[in-house]
Formats: C-alpha cells, structure tokens, sequence
C-alpha cells in the first residue's frame, strides 16, 4: 500500500495504538491518523509516534487529502532513501574496519626477534578504535642485538594506516 489512512476510533485500540504498535515492529509505512475533533496534544503524540500526518475528518477537503497523502508518499520515500543509506554507510565502514585490520596486522606490525640467553620479546597492540596507523617492527642483528622501530601515527581509520605503513616502509 502507498498509504494507511488511520481513524483514532476505531475499537478497542485506538488508531495511536496501532500505529505504535506498527512502528514497535520496525515498520516503515506511511500513516495519516484522522480524528473527529482537532486535540493539539494528540496530534504531538501521533507526529512523535511516526504519522506522517494528522487530519480532523470535518476539515479534510479533496485537495487536503490529496497533498497529505502526496506528502506522506514522498516523505516516505526519503526516509527509505535515508535507510538503504545508512545501511550502504554501515556496510562501507565494515569493509573499512576489515582492510584496515588486515593492514594493520600484515604490513604494520613486525614479528619479534628470536633470542638466546633466556631472554624474550613478546609484543601487545590495543589500537583506540578497530584500525590505527601506529606500527612497530624489529631488525635483528644477532642474537643478541636488534633494533625497535615504533611509530604513533596521529589519525585514525584506514587514512592513518595508510600513512603509518607509508612510513614504515620508509
């Protein structure tokens, strides 16, 4: 259906009631509540509740009706756009996360150094959010010897490990 037309009497439920209850099962479908007499109040509850509208049925003329229902139609429209939207964005900044952790974890971060005499090097990464740009690495010149390289990229995200593996390979 394009649009529900909702009277507030309608049984036991009220046409608020239902409508609450659609939007309570995450249903986006536009609603136009229509009432017998004008309730400031309740035209607040029925606009914060998701109806697109809120006509008094001795007011409504063909031309009202038609815009109401237009605008219902449209402004549902851009909320099913805004949706598929925000789901894109979600979907982008997952992809984000994964590349950013497999940079991170198979070009910025070095193995530790095997060495002898008891002695051992273990390391801990815990980036501020899931991808950093900070880096380590090891060069091992014996068993004995070896070199740390540390790096603290400032930024965040899949830029700053870009960055943070630009400089290391430097």
């Amino acid at each position: 259906h394009d649009v529900y037309l909702l009277d507030y009497r309608i049984g036991a439920l009220t046409g608020l009631d239902l409508l609450k209850e659609i939007r309570a099962r995450d249903r986006l479908v536009p609603v136009i509540l229509l009432t017998g007499v004008f309730d400031h109040d309740l035209d607040v509850e029925a606009m914060e509740a998701g109806a697109a509208d809120y006509l008094v049925k001795g007011q409504i003329t063909a031309a009202l009706l038609e815009r109401s229902i237009r605008y219902a139609v449209r402004h549902h429209r851009t909320l099913r756009a805004l949706r598929e939207s925000e789901r894109a964005l979600e979907e982008a900044c997952a992809t984000e996360t994964h590349i950013g952790a497999h940079i991170q974890s198979s070009i910025l971060l070095g193995t530790p150094p095997d060495l002898s005499g008891g002695a051992a090097v273990a390391t801990l990464t815990l980036p501020s959010q899931a991808i950093d740009g900070d880096f380590y690495d090891f060069f091992s010149y014996g068993p004995h010897v070896f070199d740390l390289v540390l790096g603290d990229v400032v930024g965040k995200g899949v830029p700053a490990a870009l960055l943070g593996s630009a400089a290391k390979s430097q």
